[in-house]
């Protein structure tokens, strides 16, 4: 993006986009800042112990490793002792529930409405832009892959988190102009002349921009990231995340990453000891599921899951959010490598506040929590992974029996005399069995069938699977597969609602935190964005037109809502039920060619109606002819009309009486005067 425009002269410089970090109060600060951090892990690390082993319980059995024991210490977990002719079958019915559950949790789409604070002109008109800007928010931070980890993490944790922040290194590249000082002619970078406010600091005279020289500055981009609960510290003792005084991201970071990202430490970083699983046991467990591969060999030497290790060249990288509180009154945001080296600190307004530039409002802690069901008085919620693992230890059990079953009772044995000297059976083809039938007074050599596996196996399997769909919620269509005796679209939507009224507090809970997710990007963005934002909305025939908002016109006061119910997913089957259904009662017009053309399309067959297809297409074509045309009169500089002839000025866009569907051509162009290419 291009530098705001230089200030009139003797004027102070625009700010930067980012705050510098500053340097330390001194060694008590310091110490009072490690302190406060080493505190809190004390406080937190005794409630995770057993939570997290849940977890890790949890992900382990999604990707199969299902034949546990605990290890002695109960830090995690082993491949279970069993002797070697047992066998340990997994049919993971687990982990297809939870991906039939995650699959309509992907594509869930709530629907955001932003509504002014007052009936104020500012606030109006934040609110007008507010789901434009969000929009685009959504695509520079990758709105979808966030969902689709965030999903994943939701049924098989039951917990998951988002967090928000700028990163200073992401984003593009711009070149802003250095400052030249009037009287002794010095050149200071944008940021002295901030600092100064447009005053030489060798001679106190003033600074202009200079078209000489030109430094470059990286303005940071808004960053969104799926945080696992082995990463986030909370206090699980309060229910609602907004409430949270203190929260920490830590993470395990290789030490050449940190050299990079902070070079000025590069010595400090390098000076750093290595880590080991005792510094945290949430590290251990997830690079103890970064290792595992579904169906890898069993561990060696008594090494479990979750065992002490060490990692080298890698140190923990905490991000620490603190809300206003008496020890620090403007909130703390603290990065820390290792237990002593601060590579950032900044007050937490600094990074995160609900006002504006200009005025800054109240520091809130960009995380936000993602829940399956609650649980009442606590922050950890609760699901179906939680219940599902003792009903697949039964079954994986089942199974194991029937194996047994064949390998000692199935198979057929063979019956052999004493005295007959018979040779033992090799089994092989063709093979021929002598015997002799005087030692043994005449009996000779059978063989005896195995007996059958009973039919109690293989209905206490069903029986298992039935209460583990039941236990999820997973039925027919949930799954995508149709009930059978059932036709009618509207028979099939009743059944539809009625599996999808299991997950009601799932949607309910995912249709809060998404509005938290957009309130706090929308936030972010105005307090990091530039003064001018350019970005393209999509328009008619996929045409995209380029939509300028500026920064000042986001000052107002606006709340994000979600409407109610608009998370539950609709598939393609749903809706074609809801037009069964609207059809009936009279609600749709078939005799309308557009909504006859609209049906087709959803139909997947537009090419049944071939007249109105190719009418659609014209419009679609007269309507960008009309936006060049229109594009081609307007003064750029201006936006005004340019005045020229009466023939310059006519439409090019002609009505042809014979071969015009008029209704149908009316109808579009109508659409098309309402939307906002057309506005521009």
């Amino acid at each position: 993006l291009p530098p705001s425009s230089p200030p009139a002269t003797g004027a102070a410089p625009p700010p930067l986009p980012f705050a510098p970090i500053p340097t330390s109060e001194g060694k008590d600060a310091a110490a009072k800042r490690r302190d406060t951090r080493n505190e809190f892990i004390a406080r937190m690390r005794g409630a995770r112990h057993e939570i997290l082993r849940g977890w890790l319980e949890s992900a382990l059995f999604y990707i199969g490793l299902q034949w546990l024991a605990p290890l002695p210490d109960g830090r995690g977990f082993m491949r279970a002792n069993l002797r070697r002719d047992v066998p340990r079958p997994v049919t993971n019915r687990f982990k297809a529930i939870l991906d039939a559950i995650d699959a309509p949790l992907s594509r869930l789409e709530p629907a955001l409405t932003c509504v002014p604070g007052s009936d104020k002109d500012d606030d109006r008109m934040t609110a007008d832009l507010g789901i434009k800007v969000l929009d685009y928010v959504s695509q520079q931070v990758e709105l979808d892959r966030f969902k689709g980890q965030l999903s994943k993490m939701l049924v098989i944790f039951n917990n998951a988190y988002g967090h928000l922040g700028l990163d200073p290194s992401g984003g593009g590249v711009i070149r802003v102009p250095q400052w030249r000082c009037a009287e002794c002619g010095a050149m200071q970078s944008a940021s002295v002349a901030a600092e100064k406010h447009g005053t030489c600091p060798d001679c106190q005279g003033i600074l202009r921009p200079s078209q000489d020289g030109a430094e470059t500055v990286n303005p940071g981009a808004l960053f969104l990231e799926a945080v696992t609960p082995f990463e986030a510290w909370v206090d699980y003792a309060i229910p609602r995340m907004e409430d949270q005084p203190i929260v920490m991201i830590r993470r395990l970071r290789p030490r050449k990453w940190a050299e990079a990202t902070w070079p000025e430490h590069g010595q400090a970083i390098q000076n750093l000891p290595s880590c080991s699983s005792t510094s945290d046991l949430g590290m251990t467990f997830l690079q103890s599921l970064i290792r595992l591969a579904p169906g890898g060999a069993p561990t060696q030497g008594g090494i479990g899951f979750g065992a002490p290790v060490r990692w080298q060249e890698s140190i923990i990288d905490d991000i620490l959010y603190i809300k206003p509180c008496t020890d620090y009154p403007d909130g703390l945001y603290m990065r820390m490598l290792g237990d002593e080296l601060e590579v950032e600190v900044l007050p937490l307004g600094q990074v995160a506040h609900d006002g504006t530039k200009e005025d800054h409002g109240a520091p809130f802690i960009p995380v936000v929590h993602y829940g399956y069901d609650d649980i009442p008085g606590s922050h950890v919620h609760t699901g179906p992974a939680d219940h599902l693992k003792d009903l697949q230890r039964q079954r994986n059990r089942r199974e194991a029996a029937i194996e047994l079953y064949f390998q000692r009772m199935a198979n057929g044995v063979w019956l052999i005399p004493e005295g007959t000297d018979v040779q033992t059976p090799t089994g092989e083809e063709g093979w021929v069995m002598r015997y002799s039938p005087l030692g043994a007074g005449g009996a000779k050599p059978e063989r005896m069938e195995g007996s059958r596996l009973p039919s109690s196996f293989v209905e206490w399997l069903q029986f298992t699977d039935k209460q583990m769909e039941d236990l999820a919620g997973t039925y027919d269509l949930f799954r995508g597969n149709k009930p059978p005796n059932v036709s009618s679209g509207y028979a099939m939507q009743i059944l539809t609602e009625r599996a999808q009224a299991r997950f009601a507090h799932v949607y309910g809970n995912y249709e809060v935190s998404h509005a938290r997710l957009g309130t706090y990007l929308f936030l972010l963005f105005r307090n990091h964005a530039p003064d001018t934002i350019y970005f393209k909305i999509k328009g008619e025939e996929s045409r995209w037109t380029v939509l300028a908002i500026q920064r000042a016109d986001l000052r107002g006061g606006i709340d994000f809502r979600v409407e109610a119910g608009s998370a539950r997913p609709r598939t393609t089957l749903e809706k074609k039920a809801s037009v069964e259904q609207a059809v009936q009662q009279q609600l749709i017009d078939l005799q309308d060619p557009d909504v006859r053309l609209q049906l087709l399309h959803l139909y997947g067959i537009p090419e049944l109606m071939p007249s109105a297809q190719a009418d659609d297409e014209q419009v679609a074509r007269e309507h960008a002819t009309y936006l060049q045309w229109a594009g081609a009169m307007t003064d750029p500089a201006t936006g005004q009309p340019i005045q020229g002839t009466p023939e310059e000025m006519m439409l090019p866009v002609l009505v042809d009486a014979l071969l015009d569907n008029h209704a149908f051509h009316l109808m579009r162009h109508r659409k098309f005067m309402l939307s906002q290419e057309f506005l521009q």
